[in-house]
């Protein structure tokens, strides 16, 4: 794909003048992350919202049109964290030893799946397909209507303010231009490799989503050794940091820390008899976390406009620290995993094929000309016929196998080319 696809831009931006062609990359897993710069320019609701990952949620009347509203509230989709990299030097043994849920995710937050939008640079493009990993599952239906609403006129003044933020380049002009319009061509390359699969989330109004979650923050001053010395002679002392684990001895040790300016966020999870310390990834007491709680706040003053240093987290930031698998895994009770796989929220195969075919139809209705290519998929079966359907024709599809796939991208820039000139 990545060979074959670079070599189609290529041949796209050589075979025009220089700014006529403008292309957007719309990577598609269990959904579609927008970049910060589209991302911002969307209503979020502010009791969804989340700093780790740009997905929306969709609804099936989203996909009824090419457009994706500029004013419409959506939600923001959960992210789960993909919990088994974020800890260093892990217990061998422990909870965390080696634990990854990264299937299960409903949203990534990795550079390379984030969309290329309104692209006329060769390498720009180019790095953005040879950066593309395939992992997670398949859903066409939001790589779609992402594809469309990019070249849909409703995103005409994002398009303005990405340009006045110097995000794409401000020669580019009249895009996305009206349905129709002379001397235009819009093309979707839709490239997929399997049939769409359920997706997972919460509801909004989930018990597992708002304020009041069982995590919480705990920030103090990051620290680094300053001296250690014997309690009984003093004058035995060190600043050496490789001594420092003698400070677990507090009888016959004394250490003196000094703030580095920074901070150190710890977490902990409440269980109700107990608290599991992430650090530690170990159970403390309670009478425990109540003393970590007053050491943090040993400097706090509740009536200045410092933030409070110990936080209870909403949901939608827990998530992003763990995942619903790890939270079932800790707590001993799977609530919420089970109902983050399987509750209301959760799309399934047959919803997405009927969201993929109605914005399908919904952008083909428009003018926009719809290439698709099956990449390895089985002849007459279910994927290919959701794929090949969402064409413009039979003769838009394309089904590929290994190195057949660059020869369906170089009809496919032909076909366009002759298109181009015939138009």
């Amino acid at each position: 794909l990545q060979a074959a696809a670079t070599e189609f831009v290529t041949t796209m931006l050589e075979n025009g003048d220089e700014g006529d062609t403008v292309i957007s990359i719309i990577p598609f897993s269990w959904g579609v992350t927008a970049p910060d710069s589209v991302f911002e320019h969307l209503n979020i609701s502010a009791t969804s919202s989340h700093d780790y990952a740009n997905c929306i949620r969709l609804e099936d009347s989203d996909f009824q049109t090419a457009a994706l509203s500029t004013t419409a509230t959506y939600n923001q989709r959960i992210y789960t964290s993909f919990r088994g990299n974020t800890f260093n030097n892990l217990t061998s043994g422990s909870i965390l030893d080696g634990f990854s849920d990264n299937y299960n995710r409903s949203c990534y937050d990795d550079e390379f799946f984030r969309i290329l939008p309104y692209s006329t640079s060769e390498a720009d493009l180019h790095a953005k397909i040879n950066s593309l990993k395939a992992a997670g599952s398949t859903s066409g239906d939001e790589g779609m209507k992402w594809a469309a609403a990019l070249l849909d006129p409703e995103f005409t003044q994002i398009v303005e303010d990405l340009k006045s933020d110097g995000e794409i380049s401000s020669e580019i002009t009249n895009i996305p231009a009206v349905y129709n319009e002379a001397d235009t061509l819009k093309v979707i390359v839709m490239m997929g490799d399997g049939a769409n699969n359920p997706s997972y989330s919460f509801t909004p109004g989930s018990q597992f989503r708002g304020p009041n979650s069982d995590l919480t923050e705990v920030t103090t001053p990051e620290q680094v050794l300053d001296v250690i010395f014997v309690n009984w002679n003093p004058s035995i002392r060190s600043t050496d940091p490789q001594f420092e684990h003698l400070c677990a001895d507090t009888n016959t040790y004394t250490c003196l820390y000094e703030d580095t300016g920074g901070e150190i966020s710890t977490y902990y999870l409440d269980t109700g008899n107990s608290y599991y310390d992430f650090d530690e990834q170990a159970y403390i007491s309670n009478a425990d976390f109540e003393a970590v709680k007053e050491l943090a706040r040993i400097n706090y003053d509740p009536n200045s406009d410092e933030e409070d240093p110990v936080e209870p987290l909403r949901w939608e930031e827990a998530w992003g620290f763990m995942s619903t698998r790890l939270y079932g895994d800790i707590q001993g009770d799977y609530t919420a995993h089970n109902q983050y796989l399987s509750g209301s929220a959760r799309v399934d195969r047959a919803q997405k094929d009927t969201r993929m075919s109605n914005v399908c139809d919904a952008t083909k209705s428009e003018g926009v000309i719809v290439y698709t290519i099956g990449f390895e998929i089985a002849s007459g079966g279910h994927a290919e016929g959701e794929i090949s359907a969402c064409a413009s024709s039979v003769n838009h599809y394309y089904p590929t196998n290994g190195v057949d796939i660059s020869d369906a991208f170089d009809s496919i820039a032909s076909n366009v080319q002759n298109l181009r000139l015939t138009q």
